[in-house]
């Protein structure tokens, strides 16, 4: 089990920086975004219509920079031979595969709640200004009716 362990903090410490990197700039990029619709006139503003569901393009263009760069994990860089390493613990390839895809979708679900925190905190602020249709259950009606918002945090599907 230690070298299970060691594979998978081995891959971790590789996705963590370009994970955190990318979740703090989708996370920027979405309140941009979202802040800019505010002026527009074409757009619904109202928290519980579709104002959620106008956030294709950042949460795009952050999906595919992660999905680039966890592509570049396990590489040699600064002093660290994660090849000599894997070979040392004698694991198979399958193993560090495993463990690579399980580190790959913690990076996907740690990006994915990054843009549900802004979406929520974001939503709060617009139902505390009386932007909202739905009175206190506003952010609750804009997360069920928003594209992205409800895949996000399926609140009540299976």
């Amino acid at each position: 089990m230690k070298k299970h362990l060691s594979v998978f903090m081995l891959s971790a410490s590789f996705a963590f920086w370009p994970t955190l990197i990318v979740s703090l700039l989708g996370a920027a990029g979405s309140f941009a975004w979202l802040y800019s619709l505010r002026g527009s006139e074409n757009s619904n503003y109202m928290l519980g219509s579709e104002l959620f569901s106008q956030l294709m393009i950042p949460i795009y263009v952050g999906v595919a920079l992660l999905f680039i760069l966890l592509t570049l994990t396990m590489r040699e860089r600064g002093g660290v031979q994660p090849g000599y390493t894997l070979r040392r613990l004698g694991v198979d390839e399958r193993t560090v595969f495993i463990w690579q895809a399980v580190v790959g979708a913690l990076s996907f679900f740690i990006f994915m709640m990054f843009q549900a925190a802004v979406c929520f905190f974001y939503g709060l602020w617009l139902q505390n200004q009386g932007l909202g249709v739905a009175g206190n259950l506003s952010v609750l009606v804009g997360f069920v009716n928003g594209l992205y918002t409800h895949a996000m945090l399926p609140l009540g599907d299976l």
